[in-house]
């Protein structure tokens, strides 16, 4: 176990703050709510894992304590991760060598290594999510809902976020429907309140 002195001197994480790169979109209520998501369960995550070194290695229930909290930890990293594809689109699955290189920078900067492990493997599959030439017009369609309350129909949406040019029969408008609804449940699902409606100057 490391001493007191090695614990206090060893590498922190890097608590970069998200919000510079990833900052709110005015008028674009849902992505900003993805956007602030994002950066609170990095945090959280930053936060925690402050919280695990802190731990005394010498107390008899240190080691317990770490094991109850690294899954919580990787759960906090995923959603990170689930939060960024929604709000940017979908990333392409890291090589085996790119993921070892996320694993080494995550156990540099302090990270346990299972918990940098665990999550260079999930960066390494291709994501089971809606593709994002279906998501961002689903967002955008919602968004658009939330600046123009009942002033839109489906088939209007999709001809303003598919750019959908069908006869009046198609099934653009409910496909879009759908697609909203899973826009929804995600949000339900991260537990991220519903966006207010913000009509755009």
């Amino acid at each position: 176990m490391p001493d007191t002195e090695s614990r206090v001197n060893a590498p922190q994480p890097t608590h970069w703050t998200p919000r510079i790169i990833l900052p709110p979109l005015p008028g674009h209520p849902v992505h900003s709510a993805l956007r602030d998501a994002a950066c609170q369960r990095w945090c959280d995550a930053i936060e925690l894992l402050n919280t695990m070194r802190r731990l005394d290695p010498a107390a008899p229930d240190s080691a317990a304590k770490v094991e109850l909290m690294a899954p919580k930890l990787v759960t906090l990293l995923s959603e990170f991760n689930s939060l960024l594809e929604w709000s940017l689109g979908e990333r392409e699955p890291l090589t085996e060598e790119k993921a070892g290189e996320v694993a080494s920078m995550m156990v540099k900067d302090g990270y346990p290594g299972p918990v940098a492990l665990d999550f260079a493997r999930r960066l390494q599959r291709r994501p089971r999510k809606r593709p994002a030439d279906k998501r961002r017009p689903a967002i955008a369609a919602l968004e658009l809902q939330l600046a123009t309350p009942h002033q839109w129909t489906w088939k209007d949406l999709a001809k303003q976020t598919y750019g959908c040019q069908h006869a009046a029969r198609c099934k653009c408008g409910e496909l879009l429907r759908r697609e909203v609804g899973h826009v929804k449940r995600f949000l339900v699902r991260m537990s991220i309140p519903f966006p207010e409606a913000t009509p755009r100057k």
